[in-house]
């Protein structure tokens, strides 16, 4: 329950400080992560999953905000959560080495390597432990429906193994899908009148793989070895519901 307040006051702050929205907009924009079902529902468990969508959030803050040192603790922090949060800091880290200054990327790279060095206790044990790589696992195959079904999955992070089917879905998954690629086409147009600035489309591009690139490619991989599970993509549920607001301020809704 704290990360997920930790979660709220994270995200109030990157709507605020790095959209640039008002103080009010941006406590109003948290009632559509108060009712989101997967944070709401997780809230109250007491495993790693609002965990993860704490750490995902602060990191994308931290490194926002070029607070190398404080962003490399959370990444380090994020290794010894959950491995699918590995990708996360995977993504910022391949961006931020493309798009961050010549000064900002070695101080980037400074920091991030005083921390990381940490992850090694754990992949001795890892190796070690000789995980179960090649074996079968518990999480169901996907079927072809469930692409149709992907962006209402995302968002309310239902499962089929709930015991319950959510008819709604179908219409959750259409209007978060629409908006999305309305958005888009918006936002693209945009950029042919007013190219965005190197910043902007670092800010973009990361939100872009943090809410739909990192889902994406678990989903479309599961076709060959079943991995993808709502619950451990909810940072990515944050990520999305950040770019359905950001993607609705640029409409101007």
């Amino acid at each position: 329950l704290l990360f997920f307040w930790g979660t709220l006051y994270v995200v109030f702050y990157t709507l605020k400080d790095i959209f640039r929205f008002r103080t009010k907009k941006s406590m109003l924009s948290l009632l559509l992560f108060l009712a989101n079902p997967l944070l709401h529902y997780y809230a109250f468990e007491a495993r790693m999953y609002s965990l993860m969508a704490f750490l995902a959030s602060l990191s994308f803050y931290l490194l926002l905000k070029k607070q190398y040192r404080a962003y490399s603790i959370v990444a380090l922090l994020s290794f010894y959560t959950h491995y699918f949060l590995i990708s996360v800091i995977a993504l910022q880290v391949v961006l931020s080495l493309f798009f961050l200054t010549k000064k900002e990327r070695v101080d980037f790279i400074t920091q991030f390597k005083k921390y990381i060095i940490w992850t090694i206790p754990w992949i001795i044990l890892l190796l070690f432990a000789h995980p179960p790589v090649n074996k079968s696992f518990w999480i169901g195959t996907l079927s072809l429906k469930d692409i149709l079904l992907f962006p209402g999955i995302l968002f309310t992070g239902y499962e089929a193994s709930a015991g319950f089917v959510y008819k709604p879905l179908v219409f959750v998954s259409a209007i978060v899908f629409l908006i999305i690629v309305f958005g888009v086409w918006t936002l693209l147009q945009k950029e042919r009148k007013h190219a965005l600035s190197k910043e902007n489309l670092y800010q973009l591009l990361l939100i872009i793989g943090w809410s739909i690139g990192i889902p994406l490619a678990v989903f479309v991989f599961s076709f060959f070895k079943p991995i993808f599970l709502p619950r451990y993509l909810i940072f990515a549920t944050v990520g999305l519901l950040l770019f359905l607001l950001l993607i609705i301020d640029k409409m101007h809704i």
